[in-house]
């Protein structure tokens, strides 16, 4: 019978651990939106007035930032994976360097929502809050595109089959 560090430490589950983990970030972006959100109509806007002229102007930047923020993050897997395919290891090193890019994808994604759902507070403008489904998306692409981990990192049949 294994043991229960055992059983934690297969491939196969932790692999398990970045869907969770991809899941809880995602899942964190979206409840920060909405209590900033309920908590912005509550309370009212402090900088609404001073804001209002200037609502395009930060919204551009708003889109720009988080469209920045997306292609360094693709750029950053893109470079990190080529490493890892290139880098001889075991599965475990792999996996490791993929949770490694993996959480620095996230968070280079999930930073601009933080910051348009702060603005939004301050500002009122529920138009700044734009950026949020933006960034889950391309996070959630890459909850997805975990399913297709042993393509990403060209594992042979052997690693594969490991994480079955």
């Amino acid at each position: 019978m294994k043991s229960g560090t055992e059983i934690n430490n297969t491939p196969k589950a932790k692999v398990r651990v970045l869907r969770i983990l991809s899941a809880a970030m995602m899942s964190g972006v979206t409840i920060f939106t909405v209590v900033f959100f309920f908590a912005g109509q509550t309370s009212g806007a402090p900088f609404a007035l001073e804001a209002a002229p200037y609502r395009s102007e930060i919204l551009l930047f708003l889109l720009a930032l988080a469209g920045l923020a997306v292609f360094y993050s693709k750029y950053r897997w893109n470079k990190k994976m080529q490493r890892t395919r290139d880098a001889a290891g075991e599965l475990d090193t792999k996996l490791e360097a993929y949770k490694a890019a993996l959480l620095s994808y996230m968070s280079l994604c999930e930073m601009p929502s933080f910051f348009a759902v702060i603005v939004f507070f301050l500002t009122g403008e529920v138009v700044f809050l734009l950026v949020v489904p933006l960034s889950l998306f391309f996070m959630g692409a890459k909850l997805v595109a975990i399913g297709k981990l042993p393509e990403e990192l060209q594992l042979n049949w052997q690693e594969e089959e490991s994480l079955k």
